[in-house]
């Protein structure tokens, strides 16, 4: 190393801190120099829309930067680049009344006017779809999408479910505002319940196109109930029969599902279960059972056997 840097410089290495000082300068030299000279270049840079925001509103997004090509000195467009003490170029859209369409010509002065120290060759850019709607409001219920949730087995929902606030204001396009349902169901992130849920759900519903919503958010309360089966084992009773008739089954097991906090209430000795024999059509099929009388706030219940046959002689 020694050998290559005096074969290099022809100075010894204790010269080392010397001639890299002279390099440093010579680097702050050239890049002051080149600073100095004009360049033509392509930069990406902000802009502003500007219209009575109070009024109207964009149906969709407007870009907040345009690519446009530029010539002047390089430290102007180091700034520029480097968006060090700028604005963004304000497109005033008043004077381009009646045009839903925005061409590179349309938006090339703005860019000059407001950008006096570089010279703006062109504005490199699609036509871009100013869309302005006059600015309106609609009031909207919250309602839960009770599809994108279930309860745990086990368990049931019991209604009604709370959304706190029940209602927000929407802000947005009259053309949109106009589509919005009066009601928005809101999706609950947790797909099984396996307890009470009570959270702030966001209210993001970027389906609807650019909106604006009073509230951010909307806290939903869900309660679940827990179940408890309860199995009673009832006599199979034969009515409306012609004479004596026997069955295979005498016995039929009823499984009752019913809030928990019923239990202690629930009156089961009126159920019953019986075969109707005037409905009965053919001897040698099974028979369904038919289950009478049950209880009222049962959830669900399943007997065992569904079916009988008549025992034959």
């Amino acid at each position: 190393m020694k050998q290559l840097f005096i074969r290099i410089f022809g100075k010894p290495p204790k010269e080392y801190p010397a001639i890299l000082v002279c390099l440093f300068m010579a680097g702050v030299i050239w890049f002051f120099n080149a600073m100095n000279k004009e360049y033509t270049t392509q930069i990406k840079y902000p802009v502003h829309f500007n219209f009575d925001e109070e009024r109207l509103t964009s149906v969709g997004e407007l870009p907040d930067k345009l690519k446009v090509n530029v010539t002047g000195q390089g430290w102007n467009l180091l700034k520029r680049s480097l968006y060090y003490n700028v604005k963004p170029v304000e497109i005033r859209t008043a004077g381009f009344a009646g045009k839903r369409f925005l061409t590179s010509p349309d938006l090339l002065p703005s860019f000059t006017a407001q950008m006096p120290e570089l010279k703006v060759n062109y504005v490199i850019s699609d036509s871009i779809l100013v869309n302005l709607n006059r600015l309106v409001t609609k009031r909207v219920q919250l309602i839960a999408d009770t599809s994108s949730f279930k309860a745990a087995a086990g368990y049931k929902i019991q209604y009604p479910i709370t959304l706190t606030p029940a209602y927000t204001e929407v802000s947005g396009a009259s053309s949109i505002i106009a589509k919005l349902p009066n009601s928005i169901k809101v999706t609950i992130p947790t797909n099984t319940l396996t307890g009470n849920f009570e959270e702030a759900v966001p209210l993001d519903f970027k389906e609807f196109g650019n909106l604006k919503f009073k509230n951010k958010s909307v806290v939903v309360g869900i309660k679940l109930i827990k179940l408890k089966e309860i199995s009673v084992e009832v006599p199979i009773q034969v009515i409306n029969a012609k004479g004596e008739v026997k069955l295979s089954d005498s016995v039929a097991t009823i499984v009752l599902i019913v809030p928990e906090e019923q239990v202690a209430t629930l009156k089961t000795d009126s159920i019953s279960v019986v075969v109707d024999m005037k409905e009965v059509t053919d001897l040698n099929k099974p028979i369904t059972l038919k289950v009478k009388n049950l209880p009222r706030g049962l959830e669900q219940y399943s007997i065992e056997p569904a079916t009988t046959n008549l025992e034959k002689e």
